[in-house]
C-alpha cells in the first residue's frame, strides 16, 4: 500500500514539473502582437487607412490589401501609383487607376482568353478583335484588328512585341520603343514621314496599352499586367498577388 501511494505521488510530481517547464516555452501574444520567450514577432495587421487593412513592404514600395486579402493599392514614396477599384476575384474585368489614369480592361469570359477584348483609358476605348489560332497542341489567340473611334487598325509585330500600329490601308501611323523589360514605352506618330514623339491622351498609340499580346503597359511605373496579374518587372518579373504577398510574411 505504501509503495502504491509513493508511485501515485511520483506521477503527480512528474506531471507538475513537466507542466511548469513547458509553460516557459508557450507562445503567448501580447497587445503588440509580439511573443515572449521566443523572440518571434507577428505582423501588425492594424488598419493602415480607412480602405486598407494590411500593408506589406516589398522592395521600394508598399502593397495594401483589403480585409478580404484583395489587392487594394500600391504606394511608392508616399504616392499612390496603382489603385485597384474593383474586386480582383472577377477575372473577366479589371478596373484600376495608374498614375491617376483610369483604366478598365475587359476579358472574354466565354473563351477564357487572356487577350483583352476591350481597354478603356480615361474614357477612350479600343476594341480588340480576337480570333483563335489552331496549334499542334490546343489553340491560341491572335488579334485580327483593333477599332478606335469608328476606324479599324492593325498591329505591327516584331519578334512577339507590338512595335507599331497601321491604318486600314497598311500605312504605319504609330511606332513604339521599349526598354528591356517592356515597363517603359515611348510612342511616336508618323508626321509626313517623320517620327515625332506623341504624349497626347487621345492618340491611338497612347490609348492602346498592349505591348506583347496580353501584356498591358502600366505607364512608367515598373509594373505591367499579364493575364490579369500585376507583375513587378523592375524586380525580376515577380507576380504581385494577394496570396503570394501573404506568403512573404509567414
Amino acid at each position: 500500500m505504501y509503495k502504491k501511494n509513493v508511485f501515485v505521488l511520483d506521477v503527480v510530481l512528474f506531471c507538475f514539473i513537466l507542466t511548469a517547464c513547458s509553460s516557459k516555452y508557450v507562445i503567448q501574444k501580447n497587445d503588440n502582437h509580439s511573443v515572449s520567450n521566443t523572440e518571434k514577432t507577428y505582423p501588425n495587421w492594424e488598419t493602415a487607412t480607412p480602405r486598407s487593412a494590411k500593408v506589406i513592404p516589398v522592395e521600394d514600395y508598399e502593397v495594401y490589401l483589403t480585409e478580404m486579402n484583395k489587392l487594394d493599392k500600391i504606394v511608392r514614396g508616399g504616392e499612390v501609383i496603382i489603385d485597384f477599384n474593383e474586386d480582383e476575384s472577377d477575372k473577366s474585368f479589371l478596373s484600376l487607376s495608374v498614375k491617376n489614369n483610369d483604366i478598365k480592361i475587359w476579358y472574354d469570359s466565354d473563351t477564357g482568353s487572356n487577350y483583352p477584348q476591350k481597354i478603356s483609358v480615361n474614357g477612350k476605348e479600343i476594341i480588340y478583335n480576337i480570333s483563335p489560332v489552331s496549334l499542334k497542341q490546343g489553340f491560341s489567340f491572335t488579334y485580327d484588328s483593333l477599332e478606335y473611334m469608328g476606324k479599324k487598325y492593325k498591329f505591327i509585330e516584331n519578334y512577339g512585341a507590338i512595335s507599331g500600329i497601321a491604318d486600314e490601308y497598311g500605312n504605319e501611323i504609330v511606332k513604339y520603343t521599349y526598354n528591356e523589360t517592356y515597363s517603359k514605352r515611348e510612342t511616336y506618330r508618323n508626321e509626313n514621314g517623320e517620327w515625332v514623339l506623341d504624349t497626347s491622351d487621345d492618340f491611338i498609340g497612347n490609348v492602346n496599352l498592349l505591348t506583347q499580346f496580353s501584356m498591358i503597359y502600366c505607364f512608367d511605373t515598373g509594373f505591367r499586367i499579364e493575364y490579369n496579374y500585376l507583375v513587378d518587372v523592375a524586380h525580376g518579373r515577380r507576380e504581385i498577388t494577394a496570396s503570394q504577398l501573404l506568403n512573404l510574411i509567414k
